[in-house]
């Protein structure tokens, strides 16, 4: 079976999103070698877009090191093949990037698996996306800016 194109969305200079940001072909990047030992090959299911994404195209959020950029803070991806040396994870499973600059907005992506997180495939797919920056970042504004007690909400 011959293998499907694979894209990503990357940012080629900072600026505006709807200026800078490019679908480029990364089918030979992600299919044309073999995968190392302790890599696996991930899928994207569903990425959000954050506010966070916008500022970094933009060079508000962190600094760009590296042009094209790969953009996509966040998303749930399954995995479709995996290295010899990989025992925590298997195909089908689903997973998280630890990654800040994971590439979320691709198709596809060769990634190690100490980058990643297994996630519970019952999980709704749209829910599971967001696991990365929303819920942490909502925890930590409760936790350091309001004193929580039972029965506030």
């Amino acid at each position: 079976m011959e293998n499907p194109k694979s894209f990503s969305l990357k940012m080629t200079k900072v600026g505006e999103p709807l200026e800078v940001v490019e679908k480029m072909d990364i089918t030979q990047e992600v299919f044309g070698r073999q995968l190392k030992a302790d890599e696996v090959l991930i899928q994207y299911m569903a990425s959000p877009i954050n506010p966070s994404d916008f500022l970094y195209c933009r060079g508000l959020y962190s600094e760009v090191t590296e042009l094209p950029a790969s953009l996509g803070f966040e998303g749930v991806a399954k995995i479709i093949k995996v290295g010899p040396s990989v025992k925590n994870f298997q195909v089908n499973d689903w997973v998280l990037v630890k990654e800040l600059f994971g590439g979320s907005w691709s198709t596809h992506a060769i990634k190690s698996q100490s980058s990643l997180f297994k996630v519970d495939n019952s999980l709704d797919v749209f829910a599971a996306a967001q696991l990365m920056i929303n819920p942490p970042t909502a925890y930590r504004m409760m936790k350091d800016f309001v004193d929580l007690k039972a029965g506030m909400f």
